[in-house]
């Protein structure tokens, strides 16, 4: 069974679009990608882990990471 939607996308995805020999395949193959990485990411979080992905995880401090960056300053400044 199939429905029939009319979308609005950004110009760079409809020019994308319009390069594919089937713009549907194309939009449901993108789709179910997405619904299966989520699916995957709820069964991560279910588990008591952080998708290796997520925005949160590479939005948050680290810890040590100031040192961290201090130390490879000074490795590069050393080499030049």
């Amino acid at each position: 069974m199939t429905a029939e939607l009319r979308v609005s996308v950004p110009e760079d995805v409809a020019d994308w679009l319009k390069q594919q020999a089937d713009i549907s395949a194309a939009v449901t193959e993108a789709v179910r990608t997405m619904i299966r990485t989520a699916q995957i990411e709820e069964l991560i979080r279910a588990a008591g882990m952080e998708p290796p992905g997520s925005a949160e995880r590479w939005t948050r401090p680290v810890a040590g990471s100031a040192p961290a960056f201090a130390e490879g300053r000074r490795m590069l400044a050393d080499r030049g």
